[in-house]
C-alpha cells in the first residue's frame, strides 16, 4: 500500500487527499513526506488527516509539511492532546473503553478526484490486508466521505492542536 501511495502521489497533477490512522518516526513515513513535498513542487494540493490515536507528535518532519503552503495537515480526534494524554490512555486500558471507537481505521488516498486506494487499520495501525482501488461512481462515495471525515467536528487544525509548536507557526 505504501508503495502504491507514493505512486498515485507522484502521478497527482492537481490534489491529494491523504488519511492515514498513524504517523510514525520510520523511513516510510518520511519517504511519504518526500512524496507529499515533492507534489507540491507541481503545484499539488495536499489535505492531509492523521489520526490522534497515533500521532508521534516528537516527528519534525510532521510540523515542517504543516509550515509549507500548498500542504493542510488536520488531526482527527485530538482528544489525547488537549486534554490529559496519559491519563485518558490509563482510563481507556483499565476501563476497557477505548477512545478507539472514535478513530480513524482506515488509510486512504484520493488523488485528481481520479483515482482512490482504500484500505483499513486495526487500531494498532497494522493494516487490514485488504485494499481496493477505487474509480468512477465508486470514487464519488470515497470524495463525500474524505470531505465529511475533513469537515467532521472531531477534525482539527494541526496548528489548533498544537500552538505550542514553533514550527507550524
Amino acid at each position: 500500500t505504501q508503495a502504491a501511495t507514493r505512486l498515485l502521489i507522484a502521478r497527482a497533477t492537481q490534489n491529494v487527499d491523504l488519511i492515514l490512522s498513524e504517523w510514525r518516526i520510520d523511513e516510510p513515513s518520511i519517504l511519504l513526506a518526500a512524496s507529499l513535498l515533492d507534489a507540491t513542487e507541481r503545484g499539488v494540493k495536499v489535505r492531509l488527516m492523521i489520526d490522534d490515536h497515533a500521532l508521534h507528535v516528537s516527528d519534525k518532519t510532521l510540523f515542517a509539511l504543516a509550515r509549507h503552503p500548498l500542504i493542510s495537515i488536520r488531526v482527527f480526534h485530538p482528544q489525547h492532546r488537549v486534554s490529559n494524554y496519559a491519563g485518558i490512555r490509563l482510563w481507556d486500558f483499565f476501563s476497557g473503553l477505548t477512545s478507539q471507537q472514535q478513530s480513524l481505521h482506515e488509510q486512504s488516498i484520493v488523488v485528481d478526484d481520479l483515482l482512490a486506494i482504500q484500505g483499513g487499520a486495526y487500531g494498532d495501525g497494522h493494516a487490514l490486508g485488504r485494499d481496493f482501488l477505487l474509480a468512477g461512481v465508486a470514487l464519488h462515495g470515497m470524495r463525500k466521505h474524505v470531505d465529511q471525515l475533513w469537515q467532521h467536528a472531531l477534525s482539527k487544525d494541526i496548528a489548533e492542536v498544537f500552538p505550542e509548536h514553533p514550527s507550524i507557526l
